[in-house]
């Protein structure tokens, strides 16, 4: 729901030019709505800045405008409103209440009176002081009411002779489904290691997460959440705060030769947004555990081993050896013929073919599979780094 982030006191200034900070706590994805009254400018706001009429202009920040760190208007009277969970202004009114149609949103109230008025309105819902005319002693406030449902509403209390237009601030929208983008749709992971899981959370209006769900489960099985610590919940309800698009599996915790899927939900203040992708098979783009010590596989293994041996600081162990392919190739794989075949390879021969084959897995998985998954295969010891 829309709620205040902080404010700039409403001022004068005598030289028609004010520089505007942005408050403490602002971030991008914040709506700032600036009052540039008095002004004998045409654009007293920068390009980007949406005019609503009555001397309001807001923007949706972005991080560029975090990093500036302020705005400069060219009015004499001013004053900026910063809003988290508010999504721009819709319809106005040339009096104190305006219909606000979403549950999320809120009313923004300029108002001002007559000198020998006290005051136009009680303090409940005004944003900073009133504020007295430098040049004819007119009192000037701004307000902000959040609301908990659509309808009507307006600042109680408000003085009968004075003047005010109302603005109503529209709530968020739900996020959009998020885009996974790693691990790879039909990459092998290593269930030895942990396995980082990464995705982009979609918000139109530039709102950062606040929430997500994060789930995982067998192919075709139960979905269960990722919890913080890395481990698998019993149920799919488990929430993690963060604002952050990844979510680690610890190291361990996933079954070899079990292919999973896994899917995530993001919150913002507009709600929550649907599941990241339908569900579908990368078929042909994934081993399944009967075929876990193909040669295809044990040659993606050599690559493995080889990039970590190339990341070594002092020399490692070699990364697959003759008598290691024996083993996987003869002893595991039996007779088949890719076990003869990958017998009478070389490393080499072996890492070349890898290459090859990777490319064709992933130009399928991305074509048919718009939801992450993976297989976890016992593939040989992971080499050991040694030191000289």
């Amino acid at each position: 729901m829309a709620t205040l982030a902080g404010f700039v006191q409403q001022a004068w200034n005598t030289t028609g030019t004010a520089t505007l900070t942005y408050p403490a706590g602002t971030l991008a994805g914040h709506m700032a709505i600036v009052e540039a009254s008095h002004s004998n400018s045409p654009s007293p706001l920068p390009s980007g800045w949406t005019p609503a009429g009555g001397s309001i202009h807001w923007r949706m920040l972005t991080a560029a405008d975090i990093a500036a760190g302020s705005v400069t208007v060219k009015a004499s009277l001013t004053s900026l409103t910063v809003l988290s969970g508010a999504a721009g202004i819709g319809r106005t009114g040339d009096d104190d209440d305006v219909k606000v149609r979403s549950a999320t949103g809120g009313l923004f109230v300029r108002g001002w009176t007559s000198r020998w008025r006290s005051s136009l309105a009680p303090a409940d819902y005004r944003i900073g002081a009133e504020t007295t005319s430098s040049e004819d002693n007119h009192k000037h406030a701004v307000f902000f009411r959040a609301v908990t449902a659509a309808g009507y509403y307006d600042i109680p209390g408000t003085s009968d002779d004075a003047e005010f237009r109302a603005f109503e601030i529209l709530g968020p929208t739900p996020p959009t489904a998020p885009t996974l983008t790693g691990p790879e749709t039909g990459a092998n992971v290593d269930r030895e290691l942990p396995v980082l899981l990464s995705f982009v959370h979609q918000s139109a209006a530039g709102l950062p997460m606040q929430r997500c769900r994060v789930l995982v489960r067998p192919l075709g099985g139960t979905w269960v959440a990722l919890k913080s610590d890395g481990t698998l919940d019993t149920v799919a309800t488990t929430e993690r705060v963060q604002s952050a698009g990844e979510a680690a599996i610890a190291a361990g915790v996933l079954t070899a030769g079990t292919v999973y899927e896994w899917q995530v939900y993001t919150m913002d203040a507009g709600g929550w947004s649907p599941a990241s992708a339908a569900e579908r098979a990368g078929r042909g783009a994934v081993p399944q555990s009967g075929h876990v010590l193909d040669r295809w596989l044990v040659s993606a293994r050599a690559i493995s081993s080889a990039a970590r041996s190339a990341a070594c600081s002092s020399p490692c162990s070699p990364a697959i050896s003759p008598a290691m392919l024996g083993y996987w190739c003869g002893t595991q794989a039996g007779s088949r013929p890719s076990a003869r075949r990958c017998r009478s390879s070389s490393v080499r021969e072996l890492r070349s073919r890898a290459r090859r084959r990777s490319a064709s897995a992933r130009a399928l998985a991305s074509a048919t599979a718009p939801i992450a998954r993976w297989a976890v295969a016992v593939v040989g010891t992971r080499s050991r780094r040694q030191r000289t």
